[in-house]
């Protein structure tokens, strides 16, 4: 699958009800499911109101690079998930914003691949059973037998993991016999986490400091320039432009999907 958007003119996935009523009901469809995919691209698209907005299943023997690209595309407002890998898929996301999913923005079960940089992974979902944002989760029982997966590769920069839960941010790894690969990076990203980790994994977090959004209610994640999120990204690892075509400092850029002007 390859959706070619543009910026003011996305792709839209949605459900065929079409009435204003409508128009922030999540569940109406399942979501865009890649089984084993070969390499497949998102940009500029709206993905919302389904179920699991994207869900990867597995890799594709035949492909060694990423299952799916995402880039300036938004997530919002499904039953369960944002986005799923499961299986040991691979995704790669910039300048995304995925917020008030059900359950999860992001979620990782049974190991996968994930290299994620300027993009929001929210909360903020209405759900009684809303979990947090990102969570990872490497392994995954079923009728007794447990299966663990690698994550070969599980990069996060210059982005933001928070919502309005003291957690919003969870791994959950098992590594029997220390046979299994386990490479977590995340680097300048704005974490809420009830508890801080000093592990080495973490390299330039700022925790727990809201990031001031706008409109929350309103699907505004924007930030005027006293936020936290102002110039606190890595320039080394930034993108020239943001969510909406802005172009990033190229030595102070902004935290998250989208740069303050």
């Amino acid at each position: 699958l390859h959706v070619d958007g543009q910026k003011d003119n996305e792709v839209v996935f949605q459900g065929d009800r079409l009435e204003s009523f409508y128009d922030d009901v999540s569940g109406q469809w399942y979501g865009i499911y890649f089984q084993e995919a070969l390499p497949s691209s998102i940009n500029y698209a709206i993905i919302k109101n389904g179920i699991a907005g994207i869900h990867t299943y597995s890799a594709n023997s035949a492909n060694p690079n990423y299952t799916l690209q995402v880039t300036n595309t938004k997530i919002l407002n499904h039953a369960s998930y944002g986005v799923f890998l499961y299986a040991g898929s691979k995704i790669k996301m910039e300048n995304c914003l995925l917020a008030k999913n059900g359950r999860n923005s992001f979620l990782v079960l049974e190991g996968g691949s994930f290299n994620i940089n300027h993009c929001d992974l929210l909360g903020y979902g209405d759900s009684k059973d809303q979990n947090i944002a990102f969570a990872v989760k490497n392994y995954f029982t079923q009728n007794g037998v447990t299966n663990v997966g690698q994550i070969l590769e599980g990069k996060i920069y210059n982005s933001v993991i928070y919502g309005s839960q003291v957690d919003e941010f969870a791994l959950d790894t098992l590594n029997p016999d220390n046979m299994v690969s386990l490479n977590f990076d995340f680097k300048n990203c704005l974490i809420r986490k009830k508890e801080i980790s000093t592990h080495s994994m973490f390299q330039s977090v700022i925790w727990n400091t809201s990031p001031n959004f706008t409109d929350i209610e309103k699907y505004d994640f924007h930030f005027p320039t006293s936020s936290i999120l102002n110039g606190n990204a890595n320039p080394f690892y930034s993108l020239p432009f943001d969510l909406e075509g802005n172009t990033r400092s190229a030595t102070n850029p902004d935290t998250g999907c989208y740069e303050v002007n």
